[in-house]
């Protein structure tokens, strides 16, 4: 009898135990955050934030949730809608990959565009990156959290908002000068807009791609311009924005579940024309140059990935190699010093260019007729300065009452001059 009651209390302590379990792990994620004490910070603003709020209690979703240590040194404007809804992910994510990033739609939209968040987890720590807005880096704290609408990553950073294309440039350390993607040239000014051609209604319209959403842009790193310095100096403007058009493709590209891009033809805003997405062994391309660096570069308007080559709409049958660099201009040839026109469609900006918008022959030309003039101006002066001496000397008596005699012509060491080096201009 006693063995039955005893079998019978077991029983009932493994229900309430299996009981209070269920219960614990069916919180919602505003129950857990509120029971949180890392949290708390964030749940003392959650009246503030309505819409956020509101977010939390759909179903199938992920919190990035800042700690409150996180929330006190964060720089951002936390007091706003969209930081919030950037925190929070379209779809429920315990785990992320350990070899390749993954890119992940935020709740937040700008324009009709997605907002993402990159991600990728730490094979030795077990920790998870997360790459936001300037390609801020934000890391998990802890275990992730099971809620009963999805899940909850404790966070040690806030993420930062996705800014525009130039200011998210500028703020890379991975692309500088000589860029026509910069919005400072080469001489250090600051150009208004990075423009591209934008077709609309079967017209061409200049836009700023700041302007744009829901893109892809292939950026050439700094040593791609400068191995076809020799051609790019030589750009029109309409060139040029042709060119950098045919760098943006008009949708926004995300590796897929292996980490790679989509292999196939994307359209550009270079409407003609369409760039090819393959792989050689690990490598892929875009058409014949190297997609490099990390998959975690995310705008406001979209993504960004760096390439080892400079895309032309003219030679897309070019065969990627991974042991070349990728040239797709015949004849081009390196050089430091390249100049681009400026793109910005503003009126003082429109009639200069980048290093005063000339192009390297210009530049050697007008660098050769200064030097030419300052030596007709030197041997002017020497001319004049001779004869004044030779008239105040003439007009000098000896003492015996003789006229000084005129100096013979000038030496052979008094007509030589010493002019600069005439070089290339720079």
């Amino acid at each position: 009898m006693f063995e039955h009651i005893l079998a019978i209390f077991v029983w009932c302590c493994a229900l309430a135990a299996t009981a209070a379990t269920a219960e614990e792990t069916e919180k919602s994620i505003l129950e857990t955050i509120k029971s949180t004490p890392e949290l708390s910070s964030l749940a003392a603003r959650l009246d503030e934030f309505p819409s956020f709020t509101s977010l939390l209690e759909r179903e199938q979703i992920t919190l990035l949730a800042p700690d409150n240590a996180a929330l006190s040194a964060t720089a951002e404007n936390i007091t706003t809608e969209s930081f919030w809804q950037y925190h929070v992910l379209d779809g429920s994510f315990p785990t992320f990959p350990t070899n390749w990033t993954r890119y992940l739609p935020s709740m937040l939209q700008v324009d009709g565009s997605t907002e993402f968040v990159v991600a990728q987890t730490s094979l030795l720590s077990g920790t998870t990156t997360f790459w936001s807005g300037a390609q801020r880096t934000s890391y998990t704290t802890g275990n992730v959290t099971s809620c009963s609408n999805g899940v909850i990553h404790v966070i040690q950073r806030a993420l930062a908002l996705p800014r525009n294309f130039s200011s998210t440039y500028a703020q890379s350390v991975l692309i500088k000068n000589p860029s026509p993607f910069s919005t400072t040239n080469t001489s250090g000014a600051v150009v208004e807009d990075v423009n591209v051609n934008v077709v609309k209604n079967g017209s061409i319209e200049i836009k700023s791609i700041d302007s744009l959403s829901g893109i892809t842009v292939f950026l050439p790193i700094t040593y791609a311009f400068q191995a076809i310095g020799s051609v790019a100096s030589t750009w029109t403007l309409e060139e040029l924005r042709r060119i950098m058009s045919y760098h943006v493709v008009d949708e926004v590209l995300t590796p897929d579940a292996k980490g790679n891009l989509p292999r196939g033809e994307y359209s550009t805003l270079e409407t003609s024309k369409q760039v090819v997405i393959s792989s050689v062994g690990d490598v892929q391309f875009v058409n014949s140059a190297r997609i490099v660096g990390k998959y975690n570069w995310v705008f406001e308007g979209g993504t960004i990935y760096t390439i080892f080559g400079v895309l032309n709409p003219d030679n897309t049958t070019v065969a990627p190699n991974a042991s070349d660099s990728g040239v797709a201009f015949a004849g081009a040839s390196f050089t430091t010093d390249v100049s681009f026109p400026i793109t910005s469609t503003s009126s003082t900006n429109s009639s200069s260019s980048s290093s005063g918008g000339l192009s390297i022959g210009a530049k050697a030309a007008i660098g050769v007729g200064a030097v030419v003039f300052a030596i007709i101006a030197t041997l002017l002066g020497f001319w004049i300065f001779h004869r004044g001496c030779s008239r105040q000397r003439a007009s000098i008596k000896y003492e015996d009452g003789g006229y000084q005699l005129s100096d013979m012509s000038m030496s052979q060491k008094n007509l030589t001059s010493h002019p600069g080096t005439i070089g290339r201009g720079v």
